[in-house]
């Protein structure tokens, strides 16, 4: 399995999703060579069935706290939306993961999870769908051992500022060989209603994890899981220019990269000491990491639209699920940042941390 060096209680986003689905992925060994011409079939924007919303107990293990804009989660497959001061289920039959507002907050892009396989698709901000960006199921009856080699993955879709255009983490194709390879999971860019997917980055010797565009910019941040055993995982930026590199004051060991709405700072998850926090790191790169939690089982950072408030996900001390907890933020002349009053907001809820949190105005 990947990543298989960090505990179940902070691990990185592709283990923890794999073993959500509870899915053996058959990495034996990694195809290399997946070349920049690589498609994948997108279907045009067009409405499309409603799933069926499907929602276990409880409903209402949340405090009325207010949060400023539409904050979105996780819970057994369907999305939440926070919104004032109350959580609802928004969308999601129990296969549903990895929401991400578009920028103006009039679309989701999310990972529509199948047997083998997860594609990414598009909703309107009230959850209908919309748009399928790729077709990965294959057609094969589900469990048969043809199925194998005619699914791929795909996760972590991300928007760029024109609300239109969408980078996703999957593989350049099916499994090859025997027995069955997959091939890494790379960074592919999609146009919602155009017919072609491209790839726009791949790493021979590494996994790509979540990703996220920086603010007011083409470049992308993303994580870079080495396949070699016992190597750390890092945030790494694809600059506009294709410049590939670590981003400035990220330790080795970080993982879900999330930005403040005006580009300023970067938090991050990082392991430290057998602990797991939020840390942050000013954009400019010219500062010190800085710790803003102390749980030890933090993940999943959003800041709010105002930078006034820090969300994130963490198992409460004793307990065994990912809850939400916010805190201020409070910006010091000197450049320092602290998060202030951290407390948690929902009770009993066990959310999906790999699904992390979407966070808009």
């Amino acid at each position: 399995m990947l990543c298989s060096r960090v505990d179940t209680t902070t691990m990185p986003h592709l283990q923890a999703f794999f073993r959500q689905l509870g899915v053996y992925m058959l990495v034996l060994f990694v195809l290399s060579g997946c070349g920049s011409d690589s498609k994948q079939a997108l279907q045009p924007t067009a409405p499309l069935p409603t799933p069926r919303l499907i929602v276990t107990p409880p409903s209402n293990a949340v405090r009325g706290e207010h949060l400023p804009g539409k904050l979105l989660f996780v819970r057994d497959g369907v999305v939440w939306r926070w919104q004032d001061r109350a959580a609802q289920p928004l969308f999601g039959d129990g296969t549903v993961a990895q929401p991400a507002y578009s920028p103006n907050g009039e679309y989701i892009a999310y990972v529509q999870r199948g047997d083998s396989y997860g594609d990414i698709m598009v909703a309107d901000s009230a959850g209908r769908p919309i748009a399928q960006i790729t077709n990965n199921g294959g057609s094969p009856q589900a469990y048969s051992f043809d199925r194998i080699y005619q699914t791929v993955w795909a996760f972590y879709p991300t928007w760029a500022s024109d609300n239109a255009t969408l980078v996703y983490v999957t593989q350049a194709g099916p499994p090859t060989g025997s027995p069955a390879a997959d091939y890494n999971l790379t960074l592919f860019q999609a146009n919602i209603g155009l017919q072609r997917a491209s790839q726009i980055y791949a790493d021979e010797s590494a996994h790509i994890g979540r990703v996220r565009f920086l603010p007011n910019s083409q470049s992308l941040a993303f994580v870079r899981e080495p396949t070699q055993r016992n190597a750390a995982q890092q945030i790494y930026t694809l600059a506009e220019n294709g410049l590939v590199q670590p981003l400035a004051g990220v330790p080795e060991g970080s993982y879900d990269p999330a930005f403040s709405a005006d580009g300023r700072w970067c938090f991050f998850a990082a392991r430290n000491a057998g602990k797991t926090d939020i840390w942050t790191v000013a954009n400019s790169g010219n500062q010190q990491p800085q710790r803003l939690t102390s749980i030890g089982t933090a993940r999943a950072p959003a800041v709010s639209p105002d930078g006034s408030l820090l969300a994130f996900l963490a198992v409460p001390p004793g307990k065994g699920g990912f809850e939400l907890w916010v805190a201020e933020l409070v910006y010091h002349d000197d450049g320092r940042i602290e998060a202030r009053s951290a407390r948690q907001i929902t009770q009993g809820m066990n959310l999906d941390a790999d699904s992390g949190l979407s966070w808009t105005s």
